[in-house]
């Protein structure tokens, strides 16, 4: 209900390929949400907001960095097949480490914006969870998920996990058009059991500290008594 994918290995080749040649040779920074792992999740942008780590939901000015220029058979394949893309990343996790349980409100393409994963690094070492679905994501692979579900990753081997992520805004992606996740039975049940998800993400991760303790406050009381006035 939550995640599907395609297999894509002559699509995704030549892209895989390059990526792992020129990636060692990118400048990757900390992920910005630095409650959400262990020091070891990075990103490296290749289209971005102004050069900006953060998303912008009402910006629609989105432009490839220079390193672009290195990867000319993965740029050819994201203007052919993701023209309306936002943030484009190359996201790593470095061996034995984890990203822990949150979740990205409306990155979904029930609201208009997916999030899909590309696997360029990975093993069965790797799991892939979101909310109760479990997986190992396998290279040559095109993934959909609905990220606005509660999800983590746990790297429990030695090796990185490295993925090609992209952001792709308007409907369902052709990709996924006939997948069972957007028959509307499966939409109406991810409408009804998204927010008591998302609550129950909140209430445990109030464990971690007073920013987290802090947004399950506003999320839940504060905007209560506003919408009340």
């Amino acid at each position: 209900m939550l995640v599907d994918s395609i297999e894509a290995y002559e699509k995704l080749k030549l892209l895989t390929d390059e990526i792992l040649d020129n990636y060692s040779s990118f400048e990757f920074s900390n992920h910005f949400r630095e409650d959400h792992h262990e020091g070891g999740w990075l990103a490296s942008n290749l289209k971005s907001n102004n050069g900006s780590n953060y998303g912008n939901e009402k910006s629609k000015f989105y432009t490839y960095e220079k390193k672009i220029d290195c990867l000319p058979h993965t740029k050819k394949f994201l203007e052919e097949y993701f023209p309306s893309s936002r943030r484009i990343r190359l996201m790593l996790l470095k061996g034995n480490n984890s990203i822990f349980w949150h979740y990205d409100e409306f990155e979904s393409a029930d609201y208009g914006l997916s999030r899909i994963h590309i696997p360029i690094k990975t093993s069965n070492q790797i799991i892939t969870k979101i909310s109760h679905e479990t997986s190992h994501w396998m290279k040559f692979r095109i993934y959909y998920g609905d990220f606005s579900f509660p999800h983590r990753v746990d790297n429990k081997g030695n090796s990185e996990w490295l993925h090609l992520v992209i952001d792709y805004e308007g409907k369902v992606h052709q990709f996924f058009k006939k997948s069972y996740l957007f028959k509307t039975k499966n939409i109406k049940i991810r409408k009804i059991l998204r927010p008591i998800a998302q609550f129950i993400c909140d209430f445990y991760c109030m464990h971690r500290g007073i920013k987290d303790i802090k947004r399950f406050i506003s999320r839940y009381f504060i905007r209560y008594l506003l919408r009340r006035k």
